[in-house]
Order: structure tokens, then sequence, then C-alpha cells
């Protein structure tokens, strides 16, 4: 992931391929990879951990992701980066404020152009103009550097991230209802 104050990377998520069940669907496949940092350099974090170590694990946790759970986090770096907006309105912190939204917006366009409409069907239709209503009332917030606009979307993005989560979670336990099934035993 990029750090703060970085401008975002512009989509280093590979989208999640179409034909899955449920909503993954509305989503096309891409041949991007995944690059999660645009920020190499060296320094510790709070745990004491090297940033190139720090960026290279979360480098590796990108790429042997799911495409679901890249969605998921994708969801989860809007709700971080909207909750870090949330603070940098407060401090009144100008320049934090712009990129936090930036970066936001950046979220929101990677899964806009990532929806297959053609296998989503209603869903990725239903979707893009929840996404472009997203990146307006985020546009809107970064000129106006007013943060109401953000906050009315921010309940409706973690309701978007929970029902992906529960998706995902009913999806794996459809798999493995379906890998349980008693099998017969023709070598009789």
């Amino acid at each position: 992931m990029n750090q703060p104050g970085n401008p975002p990377s512009g989509g280093g998520y590979p989208p999640v391929p179409a034909g899955r069940r449920f909503a993954a669907s509305a989503y096309r496949p891409s041949g991007e990879s995944a690059n999660p940092s645009q920020s190499p350099g060296v320094g510790t974090n709070a745990a004491g951990y090297n940033k190139t170590q720090n960026d290279t694990y979360k480098k590796t946790q990108i790429e042997t992701a799911t495409p679901e759970n890249l969605i998921l986090m994708l969801y989860d770096g809007a709700l971080r980066f909207m909750g870090q907006a949330e603070e940098a309105f407060e401090e009144k912190n100008i320049e934090r404020i712009s990129n936090l939204l930036v970066r936001v917006q950046a979220i929101f366009s990677e899964l806009l152009s990532s929806l297959d409409k053609e296998k989503g069907g209603e869903i990725a239709a239903n979707l893009e103009r929840l996404y472009l209503f997203f990146m307006r009332q985020l546009s809107e917030a970064n000129v106006k550097k007013d943060p109401k606009p953000m906050l009315q979307i921010k309940p409706l993005v973690l309701d978007l991230r929970n029902t992906w989560e529960q998706a995902m979670q009913q999806n794996q336990g459809n798999n493995k209802t379906a890998q349980q099934r008693p099998r017969l035993n023709l070598a009789v």
C-alpha cells in the first residue's frame, strides 16, 4: 500500500475475474499485476519492522490473496483512508485531506474499472452508479474541504464492505458443503 502523502498507485490491485458465484461476476479479469507500494525506502514502523520488509509482506499478501479478498481489501483501504481523512479534517490539514481523499477516489476508480457489465448485469450497473456517486461525493469533500459529503457515504461503503464479506463467507460455506458430500465407493 502507499504510505500517507504519496500519490495512489492507480490500480495496484488485480480485478476480480468473472465467472465466480455471487457478485464477483460483476468484475472482469484483467492482466494487471499487483503493485502495492510505490514508495521504497528504509525505516521502521511502530512494531520495529523495516519498511522494506513491511512492503514485501504487503506485496505478498496482495499477490497471494483471492480475487474476492482483494475486493475486501480495497473496501477496507477506502474505509481506513476515510477515517484518516476525518482526522485530517479535524486537524485542518489541507494537504493530508486532499491526499487521502484522492487515495479513496483511486480505490473506487479501480473498482469501477474492473466491473464487467456484461456478466455482472444489474449488480454491476448498480455498483457502477454507487462508485460514481462515491467519487462525486469525495470530490466535493475535497474541493470544498468539507467532510460532510465523505461522511454521508462512509456508512454506505461500510455496508458494501460487510455485505461483500458475508457473500464471501456464504460462498466459502457452499464450497465446503459441496466438497463434503459423501462419495460412492465403487471399488467393492
